[in-house]
């Protein structure tokens, strides 16, 4: 994982069978990124919240 992925809410399994991660920015969005991963301005941190969590 990189460094600068740490904590983003986009930044999820892909497969648990295979352990595979990766950014879902556009399956959640329907948008592209529009930034190389190194250089990411869509980090958006999950907020920890009583019985769960959601991203703010």
């Amino acid at each position: 994982m990189r460094k600068t992925c740490v904590g983003c809410y986009y930044y999820r399994y892909i497969s648990r069978s295979t352990l595979l991660w990766g950014c879902h920015y556009c399956l959640d969005t329907g948008e592209p990124r529009g930034c190389d991963s190194e250089n990411c301005d869509k980090k958006l941190l999950k907020v920890k919240k009583e019985g769960g969590l959601s991203h703010g």
